[in-house]
């Protein structure tokens, strides 16, 4: 009879530990997607903002054209490209916010040569603000990517990946240089 109670206990000893690591992995893949999910909404955050911007840019041209201004001036910043979607790689996004951000600041230049309405310095303001909230947007989408890295190669968290089939996720990088257009 005292055999079987040791049989009986370390089988219940086995099964514990098969539970205890069964939990493990759905904790663990529970967090893994939960780490995705705040990178997706991120990610759209920094495609709203990045629409924001594109659209203050279009309407600064717009006042700019209305201006008056010499049109071979204005001719490198009319707008051939498209907005970057939610399915484009990050760097893409990299890009098209370097691209914008230096065709905003060049724009911002040239409307230091005439004469400023009120709508028009109203628009600048809101591209510097509009900027202020990419960066912070930055900050958050590359700490929710941070912290996703780091747990893909942590124990527990790196076997529930062996079986997710995970990858790294992408920084989102931009210069961080100072919004002023008045420097020469």
């Amino acid at each position: 009879m005292l055999e079987y109670l040791w049989l009986w206990i370390t089988i219940a000893i086995l099964l514990l530990f098969i539970l205890i690591a069964i939990i493990s992995m759905v904790i663990s893949s529970h967090i893994l997607k939960k780490n995705l999910t705040q990178i997706k909404e991120s990610n759209d955050k920094i495609d709203v903002i990045l629409a924001r911007q594109f659209d203050n840019y279009s309407k600064i041209l717009d006042h700019l054209k209305k201006a008056k201004l010499n049109p071979m001036d204005l001719e490198p910043f009319l707008v051939n490209d498209l907005l970057p979607k939610k399915e484009d790689p990050m760097s893409y996004k990299q890009q098209f916010s370097y691209d914008l951000h230096d065709r905003l600041v060049l724009l911002l230049k040239l409307s230091t040569t005439i004469d400023k309405k009120v709508e028009l310095t109203q628009l600048e303001n809101q591209a510097k603000e509009i900027y202020e909230n990419l960066l912070s947007a930055r900050r958050v989408y590359n700490s929710m990517v941070s912290i996703f890295n780091k747990n893909l190669i942590s124990f527990p968290l790196n076997i529930a990946n062996s079986f997710l089939k995970l990858s790294k996720e992408q920084f989102f990088e931009i210069d961080i240089y100072k919004f002023d257009h008045t420097d020469n």
